[in-house]
């Protein structure tokens, strides 16, 4: 298994997750600064972003909900199911 140090083998670790992306490559496809997607991710304000352990990652398939006009509870939603299933599994 790879594990994952720094920024830079963030590239490195897409082939283990290529549906996580940086706030930072987020950004950029949204045409943001990287500044006001961790602001709006710290407040809650942006849905698609994931807070791993110290970082902030964003899921591309809730980013894509997202973008196409999904409600936050409906972009949160799939995450929230998973969780509930693995919560009545016991």
């Amino acid at each position: 298994m790879t594990m994952v140090q720094g920024a830079g083998d963030l590239k490195r670790s897409s082939t283990l997750a290529p549906d996580l992306i940086s706030i930072p490559q987020a950004a950029e496809r949204l045409g943001l600064h990287a500044d006001t997607l961790y602001r709006l991710a710290r407040t809650g304000q942006f849905p698609p972003a994931v807070h791993v352990g110290a970082k902030w990652l964003v899921s591309v398939p809730r980013l894509e909900r997202f973008l196409h006009g999904k409600s936050a509870s409906e972009v949160a939603a799939p995450l929230r199911a998973g969780y509930e299933g693995t919560v009545n599994a016991r």
